[in-house]
């Protein structure tokens, strides 16, 4: 059966597809710009990047160098991972959609046509079930003849599930109106015939998102995890189903998709704690009606209850990947000062940078990376060092090398540096670390250094490895600031939220995912800037948040500006993705602070419950409030 022409004005049904009669009055009355569903995705800004255009081969490599490299590792694993399937699927399935459609290929029959849109759409499905963002990213880059593959399968097999799932996504809406012109149908029906795959659900918690059904899509992603746990360890299950053999590095790799729910549960939750405050306040909305106390105080415990399940979901969420705040200052200056000594004895009464240091100073980085690589796997299947290991590999570092060269069979050079340690950042929320260096601090902020020369650059290279970094996410800067979002609706004590606001600014100046990413707008970010401009900067934040999370610069110093690495206009200001959740707990933090201050006034003593403590039941003194508790809720 052929489809009719697509004619402005007519009820249209595309063969296999189900389209609501209300979607089909919407596509024919409105004016608007006409695109593919998958082009209204939350956060596709964050995946974009040169990892689009980059060859394959060359993607590959980048895969291989991510996994051999020293801990944390630049970019998530899973992430690149997946990233460098997608783009040999979409690749693949261009191809064949392709030469499907060209009418300068060889003449090929019906059935051959539809065999290779079959095997195309295929490839699609398993690039959507990988990562439905980056998917989305990669088929936009891709020839418009990838848009229709999937309903062109439809038309002969009404039931493929992979052409269900595909075309939900290229399926064509009005621009700004996917909640009013989308049907849960096709996911419904895809989930019913494949009940053990989570991404289906992910996808349709994401479309319930969209349509204001956050409780039923925390449902949903709630069920995905459930689905996805048995099969963490089975990531190559995906790769393998009509796919290229997967490679060391994605065999070795955990599959990213319980990563993806986490942070779309943990958002889904957060968006319902913020959806309950206008019922919590004591002010509801103008020309609303009147709230009485008990649906105020019972909107409270909703705001609370899903803030803290928010709350735990970016905590796990953020446990999935590692920061080291490098070597202390000391053991990089005792490594400095033994460097030096080194190039003295062969420069005697010479002085300056010379080529020639720099070309001694290479060899003992080429030195160093091949006395350390026989420590790799070690390093690698370990757990997190913390302070006390890292004082152990210190100490053996600095009695072995003494003044001479270390070039014994066994011993390590002493231009060999100790491990820094690792933290996950999970850790540095529930129990930060005491060896830290503080931050904010001017000696981590400090931009001005000598210009670059031979020696500073071979020395740069020398402590590469020893330098502030963190594992790179591309939806990292958006977990951060949630989380700090989550903070202020749970009431934290400013003091403690100031703590976790100094922790989440350390963290991101040093996120960086050039060159597989672009810089990313962050709602979170966005919202929590006017956050602290309208309540006056309550935290007691010194300076601007922009200034505090300013990137970081590189170890060694010098060299020209570094690039903008963030999403921000001309002056450092973040863009307008202000949301209307910023109003809303701004009015959150004015309304508990006008509640404690009334309190205050009629005499009656205010117990605030420090985070840690509020899953235990506080007992308050009597005629008093406990401000900040939390209440108990099914998770």
């Amino acid at each position: 059966m052929s489809n009719p022409p697509k004619t402005a004005g007519k009820k249209n049904k595309s063969a296999g597809t189900g389209e609501p009669k209300e979607k089909s009055e919407a596509l024919a009355s409105s004016s608007a710009l006409i695109i593919c569903r998958n082009k209204h995705w939350r956060y596709i800004s964050s995946f974009h990047g040169p990892w689009l255009q980059l060859p394959p081969e060359v993607l590959t490599s980048l895969l291989h160098s991510n996994h051999h490299a020293p801990r944390p590792r630049p970019i998530d694993p899973s992430v690149l991972s997946d990233l460098v399937q997608i783009r040999h699927l979409v690749d693949d399935a261009t191809t064949l959609a392709v030469r499907a459609a060209s009418s300068s290929t060889p003449r090929l029959s019906r059935e051959r046509k539809h065999r290779m849109r079959e095997l195309a759409t295929q490839k699609l499905s398993r690039a959507y079930h990988l990562d439905e963002i980056a998917a989305s990213v990669a088929t936009m880059q891709s020839a418009s003849s990838l848009e229709d593959v999937a309903s062109l399968v439809l038309q002969r097999n009404p039931d493929d599930p992979d052409a269900k799932y595909v075309h939900f996504f290229h399926e064509k809406i009005p621009s700004r109106m996917l909640a009013k012109c989308t049907s849960l149908a096709p996911l419904d029906d895809v989930i019913a015939e494949r009940p053990g795959e989570g991404a289906p659900l992910r996808t349709r918690a994401v479309t319930k998102a969209f349509k204001d059904d956050h409780v039923s899509a925390a449902a949903d992603l709630t069920a995905a995890l459930n689905v996805c746990k048995p099969a963490r360890h089975g990531h190559d299950v995906v790769v393998a189903r009509g796919g290229a053999a997967a490679t060391e590095e994605q065999q070795q790799t955990p599959s990213s998709l319980e990563a993806q729910l986490l942070f779309h549960r943990a958002s889904t939750y957060l968006t319902i704690a913020s959806g309950a405050v206008e019922t919590a306040l004591d002010r509801p909305k103008a020309g609303a009606a009147p709230v009485d106390e008990a649906e105020k105080e019972a909107a409270r415990k909703v705001v609370r209850a899903n803030a803290k399940r928010a709350l735990r979901d970016f905590v796990r969420f953020l446990g999935n990947f590692e920061y080291t705040p490098g070597l202390p200052a000391e053991t990089r200056d005792e490594f400095v000062r033994k460097v030096n000594e080194e190039l003295g004895r062969g420069r005697g009464s010479e002085t300056g940078n010379t080529e020639k240091d720099a070309k001694k100073l290479l060899e003992m980085f080429y030195r160093q990376n091949s006395s350390s690589s026989s420590n790799a796997s070690d390093s690698s299947n370990g757990s997190s060092s913390n302070s006390s290991s890292s004082s152990s590999a210190l100490t053996r570092t600095s009695g072995g090398g003494g003044g001479g060269s270390g070039t014994g069979a066994n011993s390590r050079p002493f231009t060999s540096l100790p491990p820094p340690p690792l933290y996950p950042l999970s850790t540095l929320f529930t129990s930060p670390p005491s060896s830290l260096p503080p931050y904010p601090c001017t000696a981590l902020t400090t931009t001005s250094a000598p210009p670059p020369t031979p020696t500073s650059a071979a020395l740069t290279a020398l402590l590469s490895d020893s330098t502030e970094s963190i594992t790179y996410h591309p939806l990292l800067t958006d977990a951060l600031h949630s989380l700090l979002l989550c903070h202020v609706l749970l009431s934290t004590p400013p003091k403690e939220l100031l703590r976790h606001a100094h922790m989440v600014a350390r963290l991101a100046r040093v996120c960086d995912g050039y060159p597989i990413f672009l810089a990313a707008r962050s709602p979170a970010r966005a919202d929590w800037i006017e956050v602290l401009r309208k309540t006056g900067n309550f935290v007691g934040i010194e300076g601007s948040w922009e200034a505090l999370c300013s990137p970081a610069p590189l170890g060694g110093g010098g060299g020209p500006q570094a690039p903008k690495r963030w999403a921000q206009e001309e002056g450092g200001k973040e863009y307008p993705v202000v949301t209307e959740r910023a109003g809303w707990l701004a009015r959150w933090v004015k309304d508990v602070t006008r509640r404690e201050k009334a309190r205050l006034e009629d005499g009656t003593e205010v117990v605030v419950v420090p985070q840690q403590q509020r899953r235990k039941k506080a007992p308050a003194k009597s005629g008093a409030v406990v401000v900040g508790a939390t209440v108990s809720a099914a998770s």
